[in-house]
């Protein structure tokens, strides 16, 4: 017959009862700050709510108009009712790529503290950034990178890492009816159309390099110019404005996925 110890299970219970509170308090913990690590702001340029155009990672903000087609000049920059001494956020070319195959341009900087309102001039234009609950419509997902805007239509990739890193690279064009996308070599695709009741899946045509040279012989140049000898190339429909496309694939054992947005005429 085995006696137990009430005392020392008295202790084991009293031990097993305080690691569980701890382990609740830490998720709780953990909860609180990957919810002050989200970032959200409203932004305004000459007027006009331009709140959609933000791309954040954990590190920066990048604010991308499509009226740039290269980075603004940055003039005039302040704080409105903030305290004595903050310092003032650097604001860096947010396109270091600019170019006629990347049309675009902006702003990056480092988070701006929660509920502080910054105003600058932007290429002659008044801008107010403002951080705010990241709760909104208008609040993006953390880490799509802006890889470039294409007549009404804009590329991001989703990226794990901030801002500076390299991007795997892609392109748009307009094929009359239909939409081409220039991509890295991927396996396993598939395309969803995000805002839709349900998670359609789009359907959309595959060719690789040659296959699709031989198909559209016209774009031939640009192919092996610009889109690199291993690209895939995927047809899809055009989209309606505000519309959004997923596109994943695996890539060097990683699964890597492209968003393709319908920006209309600049929203």
């Amino acid at each position: 017959m085995i006696v137990r110890n009430p005392i020392r299970s008295r202790h084991r219970s009293g031990l097993f009862v305080g690691l569980n509170l701890f382990l609740v308090a830490t998720a709780c913990l953990q909860i609180a700050i990957s919810q002050e690590q989200e970032f959200c702001y409203q932004i305004q340029l000459d007027g006009r709510d331009r709140s959609v155009f933000q791309y954040v990672s954990r590190n920066f903000l990048v604010f991308s108009d499509p009226s740039w087609t290269t980075n603004p000049a940055v003039k005039t920059v302040r704080w409105v009712e903030t305290k004595a001494g903050t310092p003032l956020p650097q604001i860096l070319p947010a396109n270091l790529r600019a170019g006629g195959e990347n049309p675009w341009g902006g702003i990056k900087l480092s988070h701006l503290p929660p509920g502080q309102e910054f105003r600058l001039e932007l290429d002659g234009k008044p801008a107010v950034l403002k951080r705010v609950s990241a709760s909104g419509s208008t609040c993006p997902r953390v880490d799509l990178l802006l890889d470039g805007r294409w007549r009404d239509y804009e590329v991001l990739q989703q990226r794990a890492n901030s801002f500076g890193t390299h991007t795997v690279g892609c392109h748009l064009e307009i094929l009359g009816e239909e939409v081409l996308l220039a991509l890295p070599s991927l396996e396993n695709i598939r395309v969803e159309l995000l805002n839709s009741p349900k998670l359609e899946v789009v359907k959309f045509r595959r060719y690789d390099r040659l296959t699709f040279i031989q198909k559209y012989p016209q774009l031939k140049q640009r192919a092996e110019r610009l889109w690199g000898i291993t690209s895939l190339y995927l047809i899809f429909p055009p989209l309606k404005p505000g519309e959004e496309l997923k596109i994943s694939g695996d890539t060097l054992g990683q699964r890597v996925s492209f968003f393709v947005r319908r920006i209309g005429k600049a929203l």
